[in-house]
């Protein structure tokens, strides 16, 4: 890889790592209340908070990063949060 294409690989990461910060720091406050449903898209929406799903969260990606298709969990992870949140992707004209 060339050293110039280092910045959309590192870019990607970097936003996948915030996205997933705010997703769990909410998702930890929806656990604590019980008439709040931590998995549902909704909740993420009101808040304007990208929703993580299970297969795309950080902690899943750091638990697999010794394997070798690392690469492609990444691209699978950026995937789902973009078929996740299509509500929020809105294109300024």
């Amino acid at each position: 890889m060339n050293a110039a294409e280092y910045k959309y690989f590192v870019l990607g990461l970097i936003f996948l790592k915030y996205i997933s910060n705010y997703f769990e720091e909410l998702y930890k406050k929806l656990e604590n209340y019980s008439s709040s449903d931590p998995e549902d898209r909704d909740e993420y929406i009101d808040e304007n908070v990208f929703r993580v799903p299970k297969d795309a969260r950080w902690k899943v990606l750091i638990d697999n990063s010794k394997m070798a298709d690392l690469s492609i969990l990444i691209d699978n992870a950026l995937d789902l949060i973009k078929k996740k949140n299509a509500h929020s992707m809105v294109i300024a004209k």
